[in-house]
């Protein structure tokens, strides 16, 4: 079985104290990933493996590339957080895109709808054009 040392407050152990964490356990490897802001690099440092390593073992164990892991965890924690109300700006902003617009099109290429659509902000705006059209 492979493991990964992810250490505590991301820094590097100063009396060897780190937590090891199963390349299967996929609670934990989502909760590195928003540590990381959802970044490979941040990623595997907090693994205490280099980018290449994690690269390989999402490659042999995963079948997917560790930045397409990273862009569906991360806008799967966008869909939880806007199906439940959250304004997409806020969302973007707090899973670290630069960009409003980026965040947007990258959720609707994996998800299919926008944002906005699906926190329900674009809703009232919808039902009023259909009853204008009655």
């Amino acid at each position: 079985m492979t493991t990964a040392i992810a250490y505590e407050n991301n820094q590097p152990p100063v009396s060897q104290t780190f937590t090891i964490v199963e390349w299967e356990d996929k609670a934990s490897w989502e909760l590195l990933a928003k540590k990381a802001d959802y970044q490979a690099n941040k990623l595997a440092e907090l693994c205490g493996v280099s980018l290449r390593t994690l690269q390989r073992h999402f490659a042999k164990h995963h079948q997917v590339k560790i930045g397409d892991w990273l862009r569906n965890v991360r806008l799967a924690e966008a869909y939880g957080r806007l199906k439940s109300g959250d304004r997409v700006k806020e969302v973007a902003i707090d899973l670290k895109y630069k960009q409003l617009s980026h965040f947007s099109r990258e959720f609707k290429r994996l998800h299919g709808i926008a944002p906005s659509f699906l926190n329900g902000s674009k809703m009232p705006i919808v039902r009023e054009a259909f009853q204008h059209q009655n």
